[in-house]
């Protein structure tokens, strides 16, 4: 495939050679019955998305999508990719009340032009008339643009380096901030993750992909909806919701489909473990399933060795298993790894995330912005095609993020680095994983890694949630500085905890004891929740910075609140 081809331009192709293959196939809540998407209905419908764009005269412009999940979604996005108009996915909040993301995006961006579909029409323009009363916003209803729209087929031509996406990030330590995305990032990024897959599986095309990962989340974007196109594959997709409700329906349509690849982050793993009952399985075979792969947060072998435990029996086998990194401002991927159950033969929280994909430089640096050597903790900093160019409207922390360079690089040698603000070490070309620099405790001078205290307390009793703990410090650099963990516990435990509140108290006393001697951490508080009730991002991700307010309000969740002297 040739790498000056955008995915419009790539879609145009498959229209033509395969048009009549199923792309997406939906499956909506509560049916087993898909909706479908051939090559050539999306190449035409983007199209006729594509021409109405360009008569309201957006080249050039942004647009907001807000669509629930479906299809409607993706004719939209490749509407406004062909039309040169760069997307910003966003879902629907519930209760026409805006969230840490929304709000994110319109402090970010002037709104102007909001995509979405006509039964959603008149939720979305209560919800930004509440939040932008003076703004006048134009709302497209894309679905009424396909019944009365004649597709239309121009020539295309498309400027890689031009925006094709505004990926906002997930929030989960900083405010969302906006990624510009090019259509060279997205192709080369494509090629990064054929690579990553061909190389652990043996992958070479046509596989089919299934999904419950939100659009707007880069993971779901990137990796559900662009790569199939990209492959010549096909994807199946459920909601998020659909699957928090019934894990058990990802399973089954890897199973029914015989999809080769299947991914998620860490605790959709765990919880499949945690709420598929193994009577509701029936004729389930995983056989098929060569790429599951595990990213977007910290990856827990722990996890993926009772996931296989579970499900081993119905064909899942450990040499499925692909850990990788990356973050919407890699576009996506940067590392994969063909992992298992092993952990660092020094720190067990650490996993390691694979080599780095040829076209992918990865440096470790210290403080200074000086290059580690092997085995060294520093932090990842990337180059490449797939990094993107800057975050949109924010010149500060573009020039602290994606401009960054070593302080012994001598002008002849001139490059320009992403700060990934991840921590990690390089050993024998594998990259290994930390935990986030500002998930670092500083406590007496002395440095503490968050998700190496939070691994391992989550991994010392079965009914801890394994991807629910988060350690916090109030007042830091102060004399009452205070540190507080907060685990959640899985739900067909509660009852039984609550039972027995005595042994909880005495497990967050003796935790708090083996954490100061192994560690040299004291833990002044613990408070055990409910699971699912840590607050969030939009991806799944432990929202750190909600969770110091959240604690202030911990006690309607709360199962028991231990102070430790």
């Amino acid at each position: 495939m040739n790498i000056e081809m955008s995915l419009p331009q790539i879609l145009a192709d498959r229209a033509l050679t395969m048009g009549d293959n199923d792309l997406y196939h939906y499956i909506p809540p509560r049916s087993n019955v898909p909706l479908k998407l051939t090559y050539r209905q999306l190449h035409e419908q983007s199209c006729q998305i594509a021409s109405v764009l360009k008569d309201y005269g957006l080249n050039g412009k942004n647009a907001l999508l807000m669509y629930p999940p479906g299809l409607d979604f993706i004719k939209a996005f490749f509407g406004c990719m062909r039309a040169n108009v760069s997307s910003i996915p966003m879902y629907i909040p519930s209760g026409n009340i805006p969230d840490n993301r929304l709000l994110g995006i319109v402090e970010t961006v002037e709104i102007k032009i909001v995509l979405t579909i006509k039964s959603k029409e008149q939720q979305i323009r209560n919800l930004l008339l509440n939040l932008l009363p003076d703004k006048e916003i134009l709302i497209i209803a894309t679905d009424e643009i396909l019944l009365s729209s004649p597709a239309i087929r121009e020539d295309l031509i498309i400027d890689l380096e031009q925006p094709a996406l505004i990926q906002f990030t997930s929030g989960s330590t900083s405010k969302p901030k906006g990624v510009i995305v090019t259509h060279s990032n997205i192709v080369n990024n494509q090629y990064m993750i054929e690579r990553g897959f061909n190389r652990h599986a043996k992958t070479s095309g046509g596989e089919t992909i299934v999904s419950w990962l939100p659009f707007f989340h880069d993971m779901g974007l990137i990796c559900s909806i662009m790569h199939p196109i990209f492959i010549g594959g096909c994807s199946v997709l459920m909601s998020p919701v659909d699957f928090l409700q019934n894990p058990y329906k990802w399973l089954k349509l890897i199973s029914d489909y015989s999809a080769e690849i299947a991914g998620a982050p860490n605790f959709a793993y765990d919880y499949c473990v945690s709420r598929i009952d193994k009577s509701q399985i029936e004729d389930l075979d995983l056989s098929s399933w060569s790429v599951a792969y595990s990213g977007s947060e910290m990856i827990r072998p722990s996890t993926m060795k009772r996931f296989f435990e579970n499900f081993s029996n119905y064909g899942f086998r450990k040499e499925s298993i692909f850990y990788c990194y990356g973050m919407a401002e890699t576009t996506l991927y940067v590392s994969g790894f063909t992992g298992g159950f092993e952990e660092s033969e020094t720190d067990q929280s650490v996993a390691c995330v694979g080599i780095p994909d040829e076209k992918s430089e990865v440096l470790i640096v210290d403080e200074n912005k000086l290059p580690l050597n092997d085995g060294q903790v520093g932090e990842i900093w990337i180059r490449g095609p797939h990094v993107a160019p800057c975050y949109l409207n924010n010149p500060e922390a573009t020039e602290a993020v994606f401009e960054a360079t070593l302080s012994n690089q001598s002008e002849e040698e001139y490059k320009q680095y992403l700060r990934t603000g991840d921590l990690g070490y390089m050993k024998n070309g594998f990259l290994y994983m930390v935990g986030r620099l500002k998930n670092v405790l500083v406590l007496n001078g002395k440095n503490y890694f968050g998700e190496e205290v939070e691994y391992y307390i989550s991994k010392s009793n079965d009914y801890f949630v394994d991807s629910g703990s988060c350690l916090i410090q109030l007042n830091e650099g102060f004399e009452n500085s205070e540190v507080i963990f907060i685990q959640e516990i899985h739900k067909k435990n509660i009852e039984q905890v609550k039972s027995d509140l005595v042994s909880l108290e005495e497990s967050a006393i003796r935790l708090s004891r083996n954490v100061l001697n192994d560690f040299k951490l004291p833990i002044h508080r613990f408070i055990f929740l409910r699971s699912g009730r840590l607050p969030r991002t939009s991806s799944g991700k432990i929202d750190r910075g909600q969770a110091r307010d959240f604690i202030l309000s911990a006690e309607e969740n709360c199962i028991l609140d231990v102070e430790v002297n």
